[in-house]
């Protein structure tokens, strides 16, 4: 219970694939507008963890960090060994089974939500995510972290059903992909802000997304590759 309500504090994160694609995307938070923005700080809340790997996790930052570390190593091993980069499914099942061994082993469990973008020449994009008890979940689109219930009804409205292995789903492009990801991610920024944020002006607000958002896409012809944000509040899109 301590875990998974540590999973909703700090910041958000938001996944999608579509196509041959697929968008990661996390929002830091700062506790003061005097903190360095995400863009200059060592943790963003995204991490690579290969060429065709992205990583994002919210709750415990020690957890998270801890957890990524994991994953780097495996994905630096496994090329190293076999001389071939490591497969999606095959890490995130690493991971899973590091997270129960510690939750049965360890009086105080990972207490973060992890969600693993990437893509696999033989499966395609793929999203999954991996919880305190080590339970692993496949998605189209997925939300954690803060008010991910905005998040959510977001993706929803856009993609239809996020659960993966869906038959005659549309694949967006890469706009339309980062810009669904990016206003499900902002629901929750404005959720968080409330009215106090309806006043400011759209320069503000847009440096803010600028500032505090991450983004980053993967595909088939595509590495690891931050995106950068601009939002435009007027006509509701990314460019």
């Amino acid at each position: 219970e301590y875990a998974f309500e540590a999973t909703k504090k700090g910041g958000a994160a938001v996944g999608a694939v579509g196509g041959d694609l697929a968008v990661l995307a996390s929002w830091t938070p700062r506790i003061s507008r005097r903190q360095a923005p995400a863009a200059q700080q060592a943790a963003l809340g995204l991490w690579r963890g290969d060429t065709h790997i992205a990583l994002a996790g919210t709750g415990l930052a020690t957890d998270v960090l801890a957890l990524v570390e994991v994953a780097r190593h495996e994905c630096l091993a496994h090329r190293y060994v076999h001389e071939f980069p490591l497969r999606v499914g095959r890490l995130v099942t690493r991971l899973a089974q590091d997270v129960y061994d510690t939750e049965r082993h360890r009086i105080v469990p990972y207490a973060l939500d992890l969600l693993v973008a990437g893509y696999d020449p033989q499966g395609g994009p793929c999203l999954f995510k991996v919880g305190p008890a080590g339970v692993i979940e496949s998605f189209r689109a997925c939300a954690v972290g803060r008010r991910a219930e905005q998040a959510h009804a977001s993706l929803l409205a856009r993609l239809g059903e996020p659960h993966a292995s869906e038959s005659g789903v549309c694949h967006p492009g890469l706009r339309r992909l980062a810009t669904t990801v990016l206003r499900a991610l902002l629901s929750t920024i404005v959720e968080e802000e409330g009215r106090e944020g309806e006043g400011r002006d759209r320069e503000e607000e847009q440096q803010r997304v600028g500032e505090d958002i991450s983004m980053v896409v993967l595909g088939k012809e595509i590495p690891y590759t931050p995106l950068i944000v601009a939002w435009d509040p007027q006509r509701k899109r990314m460019e």
